[in-house]
């Protein structure tokens, strides 16, 4: 394993996210990362009262490389009538949007 990627479980520090920052194709969505896996950020600010906001928030400023979600279009189905405010997309749905952000399996 590269020491410099540490075997995370859930929240890493801005220590060791600076730490692999910089390195070809990183983008944060999952802290579990071997060396052969490329981290990935992924920036879902979002406010239910200015559904536009995080959208600005990022464009204002985000961590280098990082992508960013918005929760209506990306994370939610909202077509899902009756699932909650924001239903989660099915797997296939979510599987296209991970895959437009070069996030997949490997």
């Amino acid at each position: 394993m590269n020491n410099a990627i540490p075997a995370w479980t859930t929240l890493v520090d801005v220590a060791a996210l600076a730490a692999v920052l910089g390195h070809d194709g990183t983008r944060v969505i999952d802290a579990r990362a071997t060396a052969s896996t490329a981290v990935r950020v992924v920036d879902a600010r979002f406010s239910l009262a200015d559904p536009q906001s995080g959208a600005a928030a990022y464009a204002q400023g985000h961590i280098p490389g990082a992508l960013h979600a918005d929760l209506n279009a990306d994370l939610a189905d909202l077509g899902r009538h009756g699932h909650g405010r924001h239903p989660l997309p099915d797997s296939a749905a979510f599987a296209a949007t991970l895959g437009r952000w070069g996030i997949g399996e490997d």
